[in-house]
């Protein structure tokens, strides 16, 4: 960008405004006087009715009017693509549950297996107590009808 400035001049509703502007933003800017000129035309009705004032005052209310309402849209659609982008960041997450489901599903198995080891050699010491009391009780048995 140009830090040299330059002398523009424009005419809008028949009246020359001279101005001093960046050399590459000259062309911009006449553009920009034409549009407003023709937005002045149309608040006017083409026949001059009411001030330049207020016509201008008009413009630039409906304009800020345009910009506030492009503001929204833009941040609405930057809402949307944050939304979009949480999804994609759900869906990714989903999908690195699902191929760790496989993984987790057999830390579990192997869980549940050395659980169902110690289950088992409980089991097996209780069997144990169990006989070592029968024979106990079997013993007291028979002793009680020696007697």
């Amino acid at each position: 960008m140009s830090n040299r400035r330059e002398q523009l001049t424009v005419n809008i509703q028949g009246r020359d405004f001279s101005f001093k502007c960046p050399e590459d933003s000259r062309e911009d800017l006449q553009r920009a006087s034409e549009q407003l000129d023709a937005i002045l035309d149309n608040l006017r009705g083409g026949n001059r009715l009411g001030t330049l004032e207020q016509a201008a005052i008009l413009a630039g209310i409906n304009l800020i009017d345009q910009i506030n309402q492009s503001a929204k849209r833009h941040s609405g659609a930057n809402a949307a693509e944050d939304n979009i982008d949480q999804t994609h960041e759900g869906d990714e997450v989903a999908a690195l549950k699902e191929m760790t489901a496989p993984l987790k599903l057999k830390q579990q198995i192997a869980s549940l297996r050395a659980h169902q080891k110690q289950v088992l050699a409980q089991l097996d010491n209780t069997n144990k107590q169990l006989d070592a009391l029968l024979s106990v009780v079997n013993s007291l048995t028979v002793d009680s009808m020696s007697s």
